[in-house]
């Protein structure tokens, strides 16, 4: 995969098309997808805020302990001690979904708020504490009713503690690590590349 940032979108263009043009030349590389988009720059505040108006990328590994073990593959798996991917590797997932921002936005704050699970002005999580704290995913209010809601955003995307239960993180599928994809505050533009060559069909990853 063959990312592209800068604080120009002339520059993207440019750079890409001569990047791809190198590589078919060089490997037969060809394009298989692009997707464009961009991160407005971070104007204070814990985060960028997102196109609905919430503050996006807080649950990230941060420290090099924290990249290391939510990023990089070690190259075995702990619970089967089967191999897991070349050591010093990672795994990335790209997912577009058409978003309705007049629909969300046209909602009160209140609702915004529930479907996310964080505080729309401060981005801290509805169980509590400040935008970088980590979501209490099990907290609850003085009737025994969770704070954050079964179905918000922060609760499906949080790692399920194994000793839950269904009751504290609800029934939808969550991803295993708290890791997302980093963020630039800039255009960018993401080129998916198929080789030609022997290894026709895989996937090349590009610095």
């Amino acid at each position: 995969m063959l990312q592209i940032r800068s604080d120009d979108g002339v520059v993207v263009a440019l750079a890409r098309d001569t990047l791809l043009r190198d590589l078919a030349a060089s490997c037969g590389a060809t394009e298989r997808w692009r997707a464009a988009g961009f991160v407005p720059a971070l104007e204070g505040g814990p985060a960028n805020r997102n196109i609905v108006g919430f503050h996006d990328g807080l649950s990230i590994p941060r420290t090099a302990a924290d990249v290391d073990e939510a990023v990089w593959l070690d190259g075995v798996d702990t619970g089967t001690g089967t191999v897991a991917g070349p050591a010093g590797a990672t795994t990335m997932v790209v997912r577009q979904m058409p978003v309705d921002t007049a629909a969300f936005t046209a909602l009160a704050v209140e609702r915004q708020n529930e479907i996310v699970g964080r505080d729309r002005d401060t981005g801290a999580p509805l169980s509590g504490g400040v935008a970088l704290d980590d979501p209490d995913i099990g907290a609850k209010d003085e009737t025994g009713q969770v704070l954050i809601p079964l179905d918000a955003h922060v609760r499906r995307a949080h790692p399920c503690p194994r000793a839950s239960t269904p009751s504290c993180c609800g029934a939808a599928t969550r991803s295993p690590t708290r890791a997302s994809t980093g963020s630039c505050s800039s255009p960018s533009s993401v080129t998916w590349i198929r080789s030609s060559g022997p290894s026709s069909g895989s996937t090349r990853a590009m610095p």
